[in-house]
């Protein structure tokens, strides 16, 4: 993982994201894309970075669980490109963590929304989610009902990612690098 100032620009990259996402449900491309460039060119010039395929695998590895709902049409790019960004800087591993944590926080934030609004009368005899369930991310931010309905998930992603570094022990070792993987002590280190 990079150093704790390339994760709080990271955290802070993403928290504008998140309100840029919230006020306009789109995240631009002149952001993401040089974010997630700007990943891997840190970790291919600078020192204590990881090495350009180390980030372009976490580019991958982050974004192609979220191109499955892209593709379905329940999700936008942007949310997709983003994921990508957050993989070009923390890592396959790391990404796979915020992914789990981000979900967490998307169904702790659609729960809150529906109780929330539970409790008051509904204008149409078709509920919000019965409406929203089949339609397409495009299709669903044309209604202005249905786009108040909808949680950006730039919101999830960067609490995510402020969870795991304010709290960095959450975070599992990757398999066949935990304290019994570690090699054999030699006989001059005994």
């Amino acid at each position: 993982m990079p150093p704790f100032t390339c994760q709080i620009l990271l955290v802070c990259s993403l928290c504008v994201m998140a309100a840029i996402d919230f006020r306009t449900y789109r995240l631009p491309n002149w952001f993401t894309l040089p974010l997630m460039g700007l990943g891997w060119i840190w970790h291919s010039v600078a020192g204590e970075g990881a090495g350009l395929a180390w980030s372009l695998t976490g580019t991958l590895i982050s974004l192609l669980p979220l191109l499955w709902f892209h593709l379905r049409g329940k999700m936008g790019a942007g949310d997709v490109k983003l994921m990508g960004a957050v993989g070009a800087w923390l890592g396959g591993w790391t990404g796979l963590h915020v992914l789990v944590v981000s979900g967490l926080a998307g169904v702790l934030c659609d729960l809150g929304y529906r109780w929330r609004h539970s409790r008051s009368p509904r204008p149409s005899s078709l509920s919000n989610s019965d409406r929203l369930r089949g339609e397409h991310v495009e299709t669903a931010l044309t209604d202005p009902e249905l786009r108040r309905r909808w949680i950006p998930f730039s919101i999830p992603i960067a609490l995510g990612v402020l969870v795991l570094v304010l709290f960095p022990g959450l975070m599992r070792e990757p398999p066949g690098r935990g304290p019994s993987a570690q090699a054999p002590l030699q006989e001059n280190e005994r």
